[in-house]
């Protein structure tokens, strides 16, 4: 499965190395997706992992993680283009 994970913090990583280790194809979108961590992180989680923007992440998954602060999701959530295919849950 292709998984989109907006947010390259400590759920966002978690998530994206675990199901990269279970053969997913995960893609992280981050505001800066050639930054030295962003690239670690792709590095460290594998083969499987890529990074890009929010956008790409979002246009990437099959399904589409928002691993990011609440704070910051609401402003951030129309820039992704993925209306209509998230869901929110908690």
């Amino acid at each position: 499965m292709r998984i989109g994970i907006i947010g390259t913090g400590n759920v966002g990583a978690t998530l994206g190395k675990r199901w990269a280790a279970a053969g997913h194809e995960v893609m992280f979108g981050a505001r800066e997706p050639r930054s030295a961590k962003v690239m670690s992180l792709v590095g460290a989680a594998g083969a499987k992992t890529r990074a890009g923007s929010v956008a790409e992440a979002a246009r990437f998954g099959e399904v589409v993680v928002l691993a990011s602060r609440s704070r910051c999701s609401g402003s951030r959530s129309p820039s992704t283009g993925a209306s209509g295919r998230t869901s929110r849950s908690g």
